[in-house]
Parts: C-alpha cells; sequence; structure tokens
C-alpha cells in the first residue's frame, strides 16, 4: 500500500488500485492453490464486485509499476514487490543455455518420495508382518527382497521406447515379489525438471544481487518441484493413465490407494503362499524387543524343563509373554499336545495353515541322509519364498524345531564335534552362531540294521526295540561317553597289546556320523571290511570290541604297575605295596631335608605321605618327577620319568644316616662313600644300599673276582678302584 501511495500512481488510480491490491492479497492468503484468476477474470471482478469503472487501466497500471504481476506457474495475479529483471524473458534465455535433462535416477532420486508400504490383509490373515519397498530405476531389475523387505515396488522411468513389454517380459519370469510401475508421463516429468534447472541458473547467473527477483524465482521453483512431486508421486495412484502396473508379466489396474494395498495382499499370498499362519506380535516380526528375546530365554528353558507338563507347566492365572507365545507357536497348531495316552508329547501339527511350513523342516531333515547339512541352510530357507518368515520367528522356531526332532538327526558343532543332546547352551549358540553347526539324519536299514541290534546287545540294551532314530541316538551316545571319560593317558598312549586298540580309540576320537561310524570306521579300525557283515563276523568283531574296551580301561592301571615294578626291582622292595610302603617309610624318616634339593625335598615329602593304595602313591611320587600329573603323560616320557624316579631315590639314600639306618633295617647294608684320584674325578659322597636277599650273591660274586685277581694287594685295591670309578660313571 505504501508504494501505491508513493506517488508511482496518478492520484485517480488511488483509491482503486488500492481495492485491487486487497483484494490480490486477500486470495493468495484464502484462495486456493487450484485457483486461476487471468486479466480478464480480474477485470470483470473488480467492475462488478468492486465497483471500478476502468479496472482494465487500473490493472495495467499496477503492471506497469510493477505492483502486481500475472504468474503464469501459478495462473493467477500475484503481489509483486518489482525488479527489474523479466523473469519469463530470462527463462526463455536460460533454455538456450541449460540443456534439456534426463530422467535418470541420479535426477529423481531427490523428487520421489521415500516410502514403504505394508500389505494390510496379508498381515491380517498370516500373522506376518509384509513390506514393500519403492525403489527408482530406469530399467526393470530382477531383485530378491531380503530382511525385513518382502518385496519391491521398481518405479520405472524409462529413457528409451518399449520398456513396458521389456518389463512384462522380466516380470513374467520372476517369481519374487516384484511390482513394476512404469511411468508413461517422463515428457512431463523432464519439462518439470528442466524448469527447475533454468530457474537455479538464473537464481546462479541472473539474479545475482536482486533479492526480489531471488525469492520469486524460489516461489515458481517450489511451484515446479510441487509439480514435479506429482507427476512422479500423486499419479501412481490416481489411475490416470500415466503409470502401468505390472506383476506377473500381467498389467494392474490401480484406482486407488486401496487398490494397490490389495494388489499388494494378493502378491503375498501368491508369492509366500507357505507362510504359516502365526498371529502373534510378540515375536513374528524382525527384530525382537529384549523383553520378547527374554521371553525366548524362558520358554526355551520351559521346553527343556517341562516338556511332558501340561501348558508346558505354565501356570492358569500367569500369562507371560512366553506362554502367549507358547500358545500361538506350540498349543494351538498342535505342535505340543496331548495324545492318546494321556502324556504331553510335542509333534506335527495338525493346524492345516503351518503344515507346509513343518513338512519344508523335515524334508531338509531328511535329504541330510547324504551329506550333513548347515543349520544356517534352513534359516535361508524358511527366509526365502515361499515362507519369508522374519528373523524374531526364526529365533523362536529353529531351536524349538531342532529339540523336537533331535532324535532323527545328528547335530554336530563348530569342530565337527557331536552334540549329544541339545541344552541350554546348545541354544545360546545356535541363536548366535547357527552357522557352526551341522545335522546329518540316520539311515540304517538291511544288513546293518541286524549289526545295529548287535551294537545293543553289547551294550545290554533292549535289542527286540524297533530301529527309531532314538534308539539310534541313544545306542550311539554309550560309546562317545566311554571315550570321554578315559583319562588323557588314555586317550593318547598307543602302549597296547593289539595296535588296533589305538584305531578304536581314535575312530571313537574322532566321530563325526554315527552311521559311519558304526558300520564302517569301527569295523575297519578293528581288521574288518564293510562287505563282511554277516553273522560269523559279528559275533567276532563285537568280541574285539569287549578287547579293545578293557584294554582301554586297563592301559593307566598297567602304566602304574609298570611304573611299581621298577621301583620294587632298583629298590630291592617287597611286590606288594602293604609291604614295601612302611620299608619305605622306616628308611627315609630321618633324612635331613634341610640337606636335599627343593625338588628331593617334595619327593620325600610325596614317599612319607599316608597313601591308601598303590596307585595313589605312585601318581604323587610321579606328579613331582613329571610336574604334571600322571594321567597326562605321554608315551615318549616314560622311561625318563622310570629313571628319575630311581634316581631320587638314591638321592635320598646318600643322606640317610647309616647307623640309625642299621639299627631299624638290619637285615640290609649299606655303604657311603666318595671317590678322587689324580685326574681331578671326584665323584661325590654316594650311599649305595646291599638288600638282605641280594648279599649271598654278592658273596658268590666276590668269590669268582677275587680268583681272577693278582695277589697283589696294592694292585688288586687299584684294580677295583678303577672298576668301581668306571661304574660310577654309568
Amino acid at each position: 500500500m505504501g508504494r501505491i501511495e508513493s506517488g508511482i500512481l496518478e492520484d485517480t488510480f488511488i483509491a482503486d488500485a488500492q481495492k485491487v491490491v486487497k483484494t490480490i492479497g486477500l486470495l493468495s492468503i484464502f484462495g486456493s492453490s487450484e485457483t486461476s484468476l487471468d486479466r480478464n477474470s480480474l477485470v470483470e471482478y473488480c467492475r462488478c464486485a468492486l465497483g471500478i469503472d476502468n479496472a482494465n487501466e487500473v490493472v495495467r497500471e499496477l503492471e506497469r509499476v510493477k505492483v502486481i504481476r500475472y504468474a503464469t506457474y501459478k495462473s493467477q495475479y500475484i503481489l509483486f514487490e518489482g525488479t527489474d529483471i523479466n523473469i519469463e524473458a530470462e527463462l526463455l534465455r536460460a533454455a538456450t543455455m541449460v540443456p534439456t535433462p534426463s530422467a535418470t535416477v541420479d535426477e529423481l532420486k531427490d523428487y520421489v518420495k521415500p516410502r514403504i508400504a505394508s500389505a494390510s490383509a496379508a498381515f491380517y490373515e498370516k500373522g506376518t508382518p509384509r513390506y514393500f519397498s519403492f525403489i527408482v530405476l530406469n530399467e526393470p531389475e530382477a531383485k530378491v527382497p531380503d530382511g525385513d523387505i518382502d518385496g519391491f515396488c521398481e518405479l520405472i522411468f524409462p529413457l528409451e521406447d518399449g520398456c513396458i513389454e521389456q518389463v512384462k517380459s522380466l516380470s513374467a519370469s520372476s517369481e519374487e515379489a516384484l511390482l513394476f510401475a512404469v511411468f508413461n508421463n517422463v515428457s512431463e516429468i523432464v519439462k518439470h525438471l528442466h524448469e527447475i534447472k533454468k530457474l537455479q541458473y538464473i537464481a546462479e547467473k541472473v539474479a545475482v544481487d536482486d533479492q526480489v527477483a531471488k525469492r520469486e524465482i524460489s516461489n515458481i521453483q517450489e511451484f515446479e518441484k510441487n509439480c514435479l512431486n506429482s507427476a512422479l508421486n500423486d499419479y501412481l495412484f490416481d489411475g490416470s493413465g500415466n503409470v502401468t502396473w505390472i506383476f506377473k508379466g500381467n498389467e494392474c489396474q490401480i484406482r486407488s490407494k486401496k487398490d494397490f494395498n490389495k494388489l499388494l495382499s494378493s502378491i503375498c499370498a501368491d508369492v509366500y503362499s507357505n507362510t504359516p499362519a502365526i498371529q502373534n506380535e510378540l515375536f513374528n516380526k524382525q527384530k525382537l524387543s529384549s523383553a520378547i528375546s527374554l521371553a525366548k530365554s524362558n520358554l526355551l528353558d520351559r521346553i527343556l524343563t517341562y516338556p511332558d507338563q501340561p501348558d508346558l507347566g505354565f501356570s492358569e492365572n500367569e500369562l507371560p509373554p512366553e506362554k502367549t507365545i507358547y500358545i500361538t507357536l506350540l498349543k494351538n497348531t498342535g505342535i505340543h499336545r496331548q495324545d492318546e495316552d494321556g502324556a504331553y508329547v510335542f509333534g506335527a501339527p495338525f493346524d492345516e495353515r503351518v503344515m507346509e511350513f513343518w513338512n519344508a523342516c523335515e524334508g531338509f531333515v531328511a535329504r541330510t541322509v547324504d551329506r550333513p547339512r548347515k543349520v544356517s541352510e534352513l534359516i535361508k530357507i524358511l527366509m526365502s519364498r515361499p515362507f519369508k518368515l522374519k528373523q524374531g520367528f526364526i529365533d523362536f522356531w529353529i531351536p524349538i524345531f531342532l529339540y523336537i526332532k533331535q532324535q532323527d538327526f545328528a547335530l554336530y558343532g563348530a569342530a565337527g564335534n557331536y552334540v549329544m543332546g541339545i541344552n541350554r547352551e546348545v541354544f545360546d549358540l545356535l541363536w548366535k552362531h547357527p552357522g557352526d553347526f551341522t545335522i546329518k539324519a540316520f539311515s540304517v536299514s538291511g544288513v546293518k540294521l541286524e549289526f545295529f541290534r548287535k551294537y545293543r546287545q553289547f551294550l545290554k540294551k533292549e535289542d527286540e526295540i524297533a530301529l527309531s532314530k532314538d534308539s539310534f541316538a541313544n545306542t550311539f551316545k554309550p560309546f562317545l561317553f566311554f571315550f570321554k571319560n578315559l583319562n588323557d593317558y588314555a586317550k593318547s598312549t598307543y602302549k597296547f597289546s593289539n595296535p588296533n586298540v589305538a584305531k578304536f580309540r581314535d575312530v571313537l576320537a574322532n566321530a563325526v556320523d554315527p552311521e559311519k561310524v558304526f558300520f564302517e570306521q569301527l569295523p575297519e579300525s578293528l581288521g574288518y571290511r564293510g562287505d563282511e557283515l554277516d553273522d560269523d563276523f559279528i559275533q567276532d568283531y563285537l568280541e574285539k570290541i569287549r578287547s579293545a574296551v578293557r584294554e582301554l580301561n586297563a592301559c593307566y592301571p598297567e602304566l602304574i604297575k609298570r611304573i611299581e615294578n621298577r621301583l620294587v626291582e632298583k629298590l630291592g622292595l617287597p611286590t606288594d605295596y602293604e609291604s614295601y610302603k612302611p620299608i619305605l617309610n622306616a628308611r627315609y624318616a630321618h633324612v635331613k631335608k634341610h640337606l636335599l634339593t627343593q625338588k628331593a625335598r617334595s619327593f620325600l615329602d610325596r614317599v612319607l605321605a599316608p597313601a591308601e593304595t598303590n596307585k595313589e602313591f605312585i601318581e604323587r611320587i610321579s606328579s613331582v618327577v613329571l610336574d604334571k600329573q600322571l594321567y597326562k603323560l605321554k608315551d615318549k616320557e616314560e622311561e625318563a620319568l622310570l629313571d628319575n624316579i630311581i634316581f631320587l631315590f638314591y638321592e635320598l639314600d646318600r643322606y640317610i644316616g647309616i647307623s640309625e639306618v642299621v639299627e631299624e633295617n638290619s637285615d640290609d647294608t649299606l655303604y657311603s662313600f666318595g671317590l678322587l684320584n689324580t685326574n681331578g674325578v671326584n665323584e661325590q659322597q654316594k650311599t649305595y644300599r646291599l638288600p638282605k636277599p641280594k648279599q649271598a650273591l654278592v658273596h658268590q660274586k666276590m668269590l669268582e673276582i677275587e680268583k681272577m685277581l693278582s695277589g697283589d694287594s696294592n694292585l688288586d685295591v687299584c684294580i677295583l678302584l678303577e672298576l668301581l670309578a668306571d661304574k660310577l660313571k654309568k
């Protein structure tokens, strides 16, 4: 208003001009953006409604002084602050400077609204949320949905003709949930893109310092962006023909967002036809909350603890989330139910809506008969069509299914070790690292069946029991338990009377496939071939198993016996422990510990310590020599152990008070001496014991040696000393 009264208009126009300006201002505030107000309409309105007889002249004068202008992009008059730049003329000039863009992905990505559409009916029917992601492309792509995305709406902006036929061809060959939207109004989209770029050029190159022009250009840009947005987004669902929708090679009619959502649900029903109907939003989703993760752990604990209880032992009055999930997933489907005998068991569902899903899981297990497969492969199957289950559902289902069917297969861990039973620890590892676990189904028939029953006889199990996966697993487990309970020495030694015993043990140590172990590896370890499976062979073979088991159980006691025999022989002791232990206690009770080395002191403590059995005694003294438990002894260390034990006993003998010992053990003779000659050979003080049983032999040898001596006392003494010095070195 101030500009009108500033003298730019003649006084005769001012009052009418104010009315026109107010009208345009109010229209811009309260009018619809769809309102069209060209020059004729404005003049007619001013003449009829405002009583301005010379309305045409007033409007023309306002345009001349740039108070108002006709905005072509809005199809109406707007208030204008005034500028020397003719925007319409500059737009025509910019068309020669700014190249026409193409509707490429890079050009359009900032204008297409990122969106995710959910299939409502599919979710209501199956309980699994289904999400479709919109992506912008210039050509169709055969994408595969993964993760939380169940399908794609590919918005195709063709750069060449013939795109619809190309899309139909790819769509017809794809089995995935791919819905294509081919835009037919690309030329309109390109027009708006070009206008936006021209306006940007004018703002940057022409209206550099003209703030009024910049504001007007910004308004025009915003208008063009809105038009582009309508062309890109609003036309999708209006049925105007600007977009052609295609699924499975066929064109689809979409006239509203409701039609679009129905189509998405129809696609889900077609592509994910075997999705089980599990309607529980607590866990049937991609990511579990911390509360539901805890509920999963609680439910798995219930399954392990109360599998034979009604409702897994849940109280009727409580309804924690794990119970709700149990009711939905296990009870209502019939997977956990009461059988004809009244017992509560796990089994195949009776709900047809989950049967295809169950059969697929069982089919996966059945296909592992020939080769083991990773648990992660089953997860991949269930997370792909025709199931496409959510990760939260998988987190619950996989451990539960493997628990239910655990008697149908062997389960192996990351290192290939056989998992003898599914427990809480296995559940946790399965959830964290499913790719580390493999399963292999059992397959036993024909001659192997009879062989299997002989194994059960060997284990003193009921041999007429029907061969089930349960009986197979329970027959295999005792062999693994047997190996597991062997100590380290039995697991590593090769000191057996029959070398096949070590082969038998090593087969159990490396057991992976129970079927292969039973019918191939164990027979081969004991010298038999698979084609020798007949009755005579089986009886002989089982006897060899018994013999191998006996040797494995006896190898450690035999080690104890070998050490004891060497001790008895070298120290001249009685053969039974009850007799020689008191002798050792008496012999070494007076040794002065402060004269001993640290190892000798420890050894003496073990010798004198009370021990109930010879096994306990031998283990104690051996641990001092080895600096580890005797059962960890390796075969190559045994001879050194024997020598060092005897050496330490001889070391103790050096420090025995001879007079004290002779009084207490008068049957033995002790010698203690050192030897020094002119060559510097110095044999330190040593003590030697002559046990009573060997004294007669010594006397006999003395007579034989006496006959061989020269008769010269001095010479004979030197001969004996040289001989003694030589013996002391050995």
